[in-house]
């Protein structure tokens, strides 16, 4: 397993410790909302879609980004 890290007082986890829950469950996509902290093709080397969609941290999302994540996850769900 990989082991929790502690940055600014907040727990993260490496993308690998996610990748066999979203196996297991089917999760095909993920879309990054905030900060490059990691590199998109350490899920995509295990076959999980990835999109990058930014805003601020703490802010609300533009309806832009909004509308773009919801037809990524439209064009996904068609697709698989």
């Amino acid at each position: 397993t990989i082991d929790i890290l502690i940055f600014t007082g907040y727990p993260l986890h490496a993308p690998e410790a996610y990748i066999p829950y979203f196996k297991k469950h089917n999760i095909t996509a993920v879309v990054r909302l905030n900060k490059k902290f990691y590199d998109a093709k350490r899920f995509t080397d295990h076959g999980i879609e990835h999109f990058d969609l930014f805003f601020v941290d703490g802010s609300v999302p533009s309806d832009m980004i909004v509308r773009l994540v919801i037809l990524a996850f439209l064009l996904l769900f068609y697709y698989y």
